[in-house]
């Protein structure tokens, strides 16, 4: 029925991402749909269940493979289109915050790209744990979409140097937990912005990867923790678990509607390439999603 676009569609695409061993050449990493068949050993499933998934790729496609660990059911209430669109990011959130980071309640949270699917995901996820979330976004119409969904504070990333505006808002003493998938164009204001003894969670390089004049004092005197991690290339095992861990949280909040996916646009699956130019120019809040695969 659906397919969630993300950013990792658009690299793979362009050359510039590698495929795990094992994973698809077809791009498409989370879907939603009705289940055709089950293999023979499959025990959680039969033909006819309502389904969104997490693949190995393979998502841009009529019809898609997915193991049944990673498969799961939603609440009713959402469409196909707003189930594919929780898979990916909200699993990737959830890593990032409650198995990597390991956020507390009343902490802070700087989520870089805030109204991107991860981090509107991540917006609500942290605001459930009782922890408070600064965005930084790319226009006022994503800074007030973040502060709707829960975010405390959204820095317009045009308009200041988001390490001063942060201090400024925490009387000096900084973020606790950054979220960051953007890498070089923010390292040294993520660790001016950083509180001593804070985490930083890197998931992503969209800006690039080698980060010029690095100095190890500035590093080591806030005494970080810094973590990278991806999701699409860890094992099927770990994946399973993250599904387990995730759906005993979430799936509670999405039956009172206190997580919801945000659908953006839906394309038609014969306009992917502009769903994924949509992508590119960063103009969604929230989801790009598939659909139309016949």
């Amino acid at each position: 029925h659906a397919s969630g676009v993300n950013r990792a569609d658009c690299l793979i695409r362009a050359g510039k991402y590698k495929l795990p061993p094992g994973a698809s050449p077809i791009l498409g990493v989370e879907v939603s749909g009705i289940v055709d068949k089950v293999g023979d050993q499959v025990t959680r499933w039969s033909s006819g269940d309502r389904v969104a998934a997490l693949l190995n790729g393979g998502g841009y496609a009529q019809w898609a493979v997915a193991h049944e660990s990673l498969a799961f059911s939603l609440p009713n209430h959402l469409s196909f289109e707003e189930m594919a669109a929780i898979p990916e990011v909200f699993l990737t959130a959830f890593q990032l915050i409650n198995w990597i980071s390991h956020v507390q309640p009343l902490e802070t949270v700087l989520i870089h790209a805030g109204a991107s699917g991860i981090g509107t995901a991540a917006i609500q996820i942290v605001k459930q744990m009782g922890a408070h979330s600064i965005v930084t976004v790319g226009s006022k119409e994503k800074a007030a979409y973040c502060q709707k969904l829960g975010a405390k504070h959204a820095i317009l990333r045009y308009e200041t140097i988001f390490d001063k505006e942060i201090l400024d808002l925490t009387n000096n003493q900084g973020i606790d937990v950054i979220l960051d998938c953007v890498g070089q164009a923010y390292w040294h204001q993520n660790i001016r912005t950083l509180k001593q003894g804070g985490r930083i969670v890197l998931y992503g390089a969209l800006s690039g990867d080698h980060v010029k004049d690095f100095n190890l004092s500035d590093f080591y005197l806030k005494w970080p923790t810094v973590i990278g991690t991806t999701l699409f290339p860890r094992s099927l095992e770990y994946k399973a678990k993250l599904v387990a861990d995730f759906l005993a949280f979430a799936n509670p909040l999405f039956e009172k509607k206190l997580l919801e996916p945000i659908v953006y646009k839906t394309f038609p699956f014969a306009n992917a390439a502009e769903a994924h130019k949509t992508m590119e120019a960063n103009q969604n809040i929230g989801k790009i999603i598939l659909n139309e695969f016949t």
